[in-house]
Order: structure tokens, then C-alpha cells, then sequence
């Protein structure tokens, strides 16, 4: 801020991202945004604002490390604890597991060096079985992550963001496991973002105009 003699907007991505979606719909009130891909993550937007968790540390960790998997053996490096939703659906993590059921072969070690996680999906939707288990996988825990936040606020609406939830094999495993574990009809209403190169710039602009025209009071911090 004393370097550019005004006001500096720090935020991540997701919860950025989160905040430009209750900005063009403000229709959605409540809803949780799931991003997913490399990057991974997730932001949580109640009566048209973010939600800041009270404890510091937890917004340091957020809901990426809620553990969503308890008999899992792998440890996160970041949250300490085991089987946290970031570590299980890491496309590191899940690559690992496939190298290890397959005994660390020659020809899977090379198919898998250079993979990235696109043609990873693109293996899963045209059949491949390996790659479709490992998808239910990661469609399971984030069932388990959107149901578990459904219970503790008042959340209507879900905000699927990533490559893999344009893919309507993702779609189905999904919302199985929505099923799977609650009865009754699925109430959830899911709606998959668009992804445009545009769009997304304009998340960081959007940021600091968000704060300063509709968030920040800058005479109160300049009285204090």
C-alpha cells in the first residue's frame, strides 16, 4: 500500500471467483462454488457475501482440507491431518494411486509422466477403467463436501467450476453419490459455470472494484 500510495485487495482466486458469481447472479443468495482441476478449492457466498471464517487458522486451511476420506493412510503436508479433500483429490495424489496399484510398471510410469489432467478425463470418457475409478473417487468426496456444508448453512445452490464438470460422465457419478447418501430427492441445484478466458480476467479486476464500491468504507479506516 506505501508502495502505491493507495489501497491493495488481497484475495485468492476461488473466493475472488466466488464473489464475481454473487456480483452477475445476484439472484443466488446462498450458494458453495467447487472449483476443481489443478487448481482446487472452494468459497462459500451467504445473503450475496463471502463468508470469513472467524478463526484464523481455519481460513488459512478452509474447506480443502475437511477430512472427507478418515481411512486413508496419506497425510496432507499442508493441514497434518489424513485423508483432507485436497490430498485425496489431487490429481498428484490420484496419479500416485494408480502408479501403486499397477505396481509402479514400466508402461504406466511412462503413460502417466507427462499426463496432464485433461487428457486424464478424456481417458476416463471414452471408457477407460482405471481412469473412471479414480473419477467416481473424486466424485464421491465432493458429494461428501457439498452435503456436509449443505447441513451447517443455509445453502440452495452449487457452483461447479473446472473441465471436469463439463463432462457429463462426471455429472452422473456425482450426483449418484448425492443420492447415495441421503434419502429422499436430491435437492441440491447444481449449476456447471461456463468457462471463458475473458470472464476470468475479469475476476481481478472485479476484486478491487467489488471493495471499493461496494465493500470498503475508506473514511472509517482513515479515521481510525
Amino acid at each position: 500500500m506505501d508502495k502505491f500510495s493507495g489501497y491493495v485487495f488481497v484475495e485468492t482466486e476461488i473466493r475472488a471467483e466466488a464473489l464475481y458469481e454473487a456480483f452477475l447472479a445476484p439472484e443466488y443468495k446462498d450458494f458453495f462454488l467447487v472449483k476443481y482441476g489443478e487448481k482446487r478449492g472452494s468459497a462459500i457466498i451467504i445473503d450475496n457475501k463471502l463468508v470469513n471464517p472467524a478463526i484464523s487458522h481455519y481460513r488459512s486451511m478452509g474447506t480443502r482440507h475437511f477430512i472427507v476420506e478418515p481411512n486413508s493412510d496419506v497425510y496432507c503436508e499442508i493441514c497434518k491431518k489424513k485423508g483432507c479433500f485436497d490430498t485425496m483429490v489431487s490429481p498428484k495424489n490420484i496419479f500416485e494411486e494408480i502408479l501403486k496399484e499397477n505396481n509402479y510398471s514400466n508402461r504406466i510410469v511412462e503413460m502417466y509422466k507427462n499426463m496432464s489432467f485433461e487428457e486424464f478425463i478424456k481417458r476416463a470418457e471414452s471408457g477407460e477403467i482405471t481412469e473412471c475409478k479414480a473419477l467416481r473417487k473424486v466424485a464421491r468426496y465432493i458429494a461428501i463436501l457439498m452435503i456436509n456444508h449443505n447441513n451447517l448453512l443455509p445453502l440452495d445452490t452449487f457452483l461447479l467450476s473446472g473441465r471436469v464438470f463439463k463432462s457429463s460422465l462426471f455429472l452422473s457419478y456425482l450426483k449418484m453419490y448425492l443420492q447415495e447418501f441421503q434419502l429422499g430427492e436430491v435437492h441440491e441445484k447444481l449449476i456447471v459455470l461456463d468457462k471463458h478466458v475473458f470472464r476470468e480476467e475479469l475476476v481481478a479486476s472485479f476484486l478491487p472494484i467489488n471493495y471499493i464500491f461496494y465493500n470498503y468504507h475508506f473514511q472509517d479506516n482513515l479515521d481510525e
